[in-house]
């Protein structure tokens, strides 16, 4: 499975493609609405079917024909359109277009402010901050730079790239 987050959409990448009766269908609404399901596999499937996600009690593979169908009352539920399906026949690319961003993506503008305030309670590593905020690492670590750069943060050693390093306020923003 390959997933892939651009500037205007967010794709899922799942190999294989549509199977069976499901490769027949035109559109997301058919597919959805369509109480079949085929299995490639299912004697594994079956298999799966009893082994449960510890913790959860959940089953590793439900085998209902019921996950897109899940998907698609996320988005709803989020105020977002269906996703669209590319059947290539070597794999499935599952495209999410209508203002994804605003639920996975955090608004750059917002992230040196929201930074400052979590470095506000003390230093704390670029891996930290970027998990915080929902952010890459590569994302916060160009934020920090430019913070650096205007005197507001710090690193905790002289320099930033050595292990275990930790970002600090140097002065109120």
């Amino acid at each position: 499975m390959r997933i892939s987050l651009y500037p205007d959409r967010f794709e899922v990448a799942s190999p294989g493609g549509l199977h069976g009766i499901h490769a027949g269908y035109s559109d997301v609404a058919q597919l959805i609405d369509s109480s079949i399901s085929s299995t490639r596999n299912a004697l594994l499937a079956r298999l799966l079917e009893d082994v449960v996600i510890p913790g959860t009690g959940r089953p590793v593979c439900e085998n209902r024909g019921s996950g897109l169908r899940a998907a698609v009352q996320a988005l709803e539920r989020a105020g977002m359109g269906p996703p669209e399906l590319n059947d290539l026949v070597r794999e499935l690319v599952v495209t999410v277009r209508d203002q994804f961003h605003r639920f996975v993506v955090p608004p750059l503008e917002d992230i040196p402010g929201r930074m400052i305030g979590l470095l506000e309670a003390g230093p704390r590593s670029s891996v930290d901050l970027a998990a915080a905020l929902g952010a890459s690492k590569q994302t916060v670590l160009n934020w920090l730079r430019r913070l650096r750069a205007d005197g507001i943060v710090a690193p905790t050693h002289a320099e930033p790239r050595t292990r275990g390093n930790k970002w600090k306020l140097t002065s109120q923003p």
